[in-house]
């Protein structure tokens, strides 16, 4: 679906403060991919998501779209606005995905006409049935709030209404940013168990950030691992269903000759 070639970030080019922050990145992004990524702290995994988002344009290389029924078009320069329409992104932080001083119907009907190009669409009695019916697959009690302003939520629920909101704006492929690291534990399951189910039922192509090294292992069919600024390893879902925790680690010790840098990357 979306193709990387030759990928290089560099920031503060030909300073004394030069980082390269991307090296050379290929990838290829099949539809219906579930890719788990990991990696350190400055592994480049934010600055990739930048720039397939398109937040930043990258110093080097070309991205190239490829959806079903169309011709493959390069979408290296295309700003952010643009790559919205087919590509969603969820945050760690649970308030950046909604608008906190409008109602929950006002917050669902502006997602809802992302889907609809030149058409004007109102909230009537139907759309807000079908709003219902959407709120009750998260089993908070939502679909009886649709009056309340989003700010009286809590993060979780927050979190869970970004992740259902996103799905209903069908996006081609769905950027998952460390979206339950600032939830509590009851909450993070709560919104990995939707994520997993709208993964599966609506067929989505994403992406998830994890600093969980086992959340990694037992999600998704694929994992990516990043170490600064390259993609050191990528496991298809056949070798990746082998894998233990352990071993996962061998491989990056005996890739880069050092220890993990990160404890939370421990996790299990």
């Amino acid at each position: 679906m979306i193709t990387l070639k030759n990928i290089g970030m560099t920031f503060a080019q030909g300073t004394p403060d030069e980082n390269c922050a991307l090296k050379n990145i290929n990838l290829d992004i099949q539809q219906g991919d579930f890719i788990t990524v990991i990696g350190s702290n400055g592994a480049g995994k934010s600055t990739l998501y930048n720039v397939i988002a398109g937040t930043l344009t990258p110093t080097t290389g070309n991205i190239y779209l490829d959806v079903p029924n169309s011709t493959p078009q390069e979408i290296t320069k295309d700003k952010e606005y643009k790559r919205a329409r087919y590509i969603g992104r969820i945050f760690q932080n649970p308030l950046l995905g909604t608008a906190g001083k409008m109602t929950l119907e006002d917050n669902m009907m502006i997602c809802h006409k992302k889907g609809y190009k030149g058409l004007k669409i109102s909230l009537n009695k139907s759309m807000r049935d079908y709003f219902r019916s959407q709120l009750e697959l998260l089993e908070m009690g939502l679909e009886d709030r649709l009056n309340d302003n989003v700010e009286q939520f809590s993060g979780g629920q927050r979190q869970a209404l970004t992740l259902l909101m996103t799905v209903m704006s069908k996006p081609n492929l769905l950027l998952l940013d460390e979206h339950t690291a600032a939830l509590d534990p009851g909450n993070a399951e709560l919104v990995m168990k939707l994520t997993r189910k709208f993964a599966k039922n609506y067929n989505l192509t994403v992406m998830m950030i994890t600093h969980n090294m086992q959340q990694a292992l037992d999600y998704g069919n694929r994992l990516i691992m990043m170490d600064s600024g390259d993609i050191i390893l990528d496991i298809n879902a056949q070798e990746k269903a082998k894998l233990t925790l352990n071993e996962l680690i061998t491989r990056f010790r005996a890739l880069k000759q050092k220890d993990l840098n990160s404890d939370a990357m421990l996790l299990q």
